[in-house]
């Protein structure tokens, strides 16, 4: 053998043995997982919700006793917000953590002298070590307290046990005396319970209504002269929300009168980590029952009092700003209120149209997919929106389960499923199958002849897809086997 033979065998044997190694370590590394069930809990998609985790609201109500206010403040922060110890060292708690936040509300008058203070804490254990992380899960709850009628800066704080600040909110906020003159009080903005028709859960939203709600309602407190009062209300559209690109067609305008529930107001009913429901209270019970009626009812001027609560048709409620406007009949006193109804957790694909309708790429046929780019950039919004209706599976409202959770997978394809050599991860192997088929049931690591696989299982298809992992990291489907 030649030298120059030899060196060319020599070469070949070290690129065969570092590839070798390359793969077992590959496979050393990948295979750390095991077999198990697919991990969507970690998903990187969440990374872009940053900043939208601490969630306050503050609301006023008339109360009985003179010159005070019945003031109420919900809350509610995600997960990863807080820090979580592990509990214990038992074999049987091994994986249990815990956290003990605290909620801290203080209302400052004009002069920073703080007249009133509550606190909230509570222990809140989780499972998992991924929900001590998750940004999508949350704690809520909710404070009532009397005040006397003012004005106030509140501060809301959320710390941890060490009582270190995580989180502060200032609302200022100026308070109408119900009893003083006829008021049109600060709408909150709740949902129907699903278990109880005469129960409400706040959306806690910054003053927001969620769009994937089914029963959206606005309770206002009003203090009105006439016994016999009645209120026309009107909610209307007025625009798109700037921060995304997809844009919704509307022509939401509703018009109504209604009659408030004289002589009630809202209470707490349910007050847990997990759930704040509201419900009506009547004044008047309250005031034979409890230490009100000793300290006298002040009612001046022989105003009434009570709730407006407005019903909001969803059929076309579609994520934007609105406007509310209320007017008490045969009466001046008006109020105007704009809020927004937002889809909180929109998917990161959908809020690129153009982004949006390549992905659907997988499953719309040639003819369809070529008739939707051609049309506008700017009609591509209502393209997508046009093609999912017929898929969704409640037609009667804007929000669509079905494209949802298609975007869902996109989104997780694009920040989970991407590498080096294939940084858009819905156009990798990989991704086209997540998308189409979703987390699979399991997934198993392998190492043979050399090679390293990833083997995707779905039960309810009875199919595995098996991907091979190729030394640029790229991961190429290369069977798909039936069982």
């Amino acid at each position: 053998m030649s030298i120059q033979s030899f060196g060319l065998f020599v070469t070949r044997r070290i690129i065969y043995t570092v590839r070798i190694l390359f793969m077992i370590i590959l496979f050393l590394i990948i295979s750390n997982q095991g077999y198990g069930q697919f991990r969507t809990d970690i998903d990187k998609a969440n990374l872009y919700n940053l900043g939208k985790k601490f969630y306050t609201e503050t609301h006023y109500f008339p109360s009985l006793v003179k010159d005070s206010t019945e003031a109420m403040v919900f809350f509610r922060f995600s997960y990863d917000m807080i820090t979580f110890e592990k509990y214990g060292l038992a074999s049987n708690v091994i994986n249990k953590f815990f956290s003990i936040p605290k909620i801290e509300i203080e209302f400052k008058d004009k002069e920073g002298i703080i007249r009133n203070k509550e606190i909230w804490q509570d222990t809140i254990f989780v499972d998992n070590f991924e929900k001590t992380i998750s940004g999508s899960d949350y704690i809520v709850g909710a404070i009532s307290s009397r005040i006397l009628t003012n004005n106030y800066d509140v501060d809301i704080r959320l710390t941890d046990k060490s009582n270190l600040t995580i989180k502060k909110v200032t609302h200022k906020d100026s308070l109408e005396n119900f009893f003083s003159k006829p008021t049109i009080g600060k709408p909150v903005f709740v949902e129907l319970s699903d278990n109880d028709n005469q129960k409400f859960i706040p959306f806690i939203l910054r003053n927001k209504i969620s769009f994937l709600s089914r029963n959206p309602l606005i309770i206002i407190p009003v203090s009105f002269k006439n016994e016999f009062s009645k209120f026309n209300y009107s909610c209307k559209f007025i625009g798109q929300n700037k921060k995304y690109e997809f844009k919704w067609k509307t022509d939401y305008n509703v018009n109504s009168v209604i009659v408030p529930a004289k002589n009630h107001r809202i209470k707490i009913s349910d007050n847990n980590i997990n759930l704040v429901e509201l419900a009506f209270e009547s004044m008047e019970d309250r005031d034979t029952k409890n230490e009100v009626k000793s300290q006298g009812n002040f009612r001046e001027g022989d105003l009434n009092y009570g709730l407006i609560n407005i019903n909001l048709p969803i059929d076309d409620l579609v994520p934007g700003e609105y406007e509310l406007k209320v007017v008490e009949d045969k009466s001046n006193d008006t109020m105007k209120y704009s809020f927004e109804v937002l889809w909180e957790e929109m998917p990161v694909s959908l809020q690129k149209p153009k982004f949006a309708l390549e992905s659907m790429y997988y499953i719309l046929k040639d003819d369809e997919y070529k008739k939707m780019q051609d049309a506008r950039e700017d009609d591509y919004s209502f393209e997508i929106w046009k093609w999912w209706k017929k898929e969704d599976p409640t037609p009667a409202t804007v929000y669509n389960e079905s494209m949802a959770e298609y975007f869902k997978r996109v989104d997780y394809a694009l920040f989970n499923l991407k590498s080096m050599s294939e940084p858009n991860g819905v156009k990798s192997d990989r991704g086209k199958i997540y998308i189409l088929y979703g987390p699979p049931s399991g997934n198993e690591r392998r190492l043979s002849d050399n090679k390293a696989y990833e083997v995707w299982r779905y039960d309810h298809l009875k199919k595995m897809f098996i991907f091979e992992t190729l030394s640029n990291d790229i991961y190429k489907l290369v069977e798909i086997k039936n069982y």
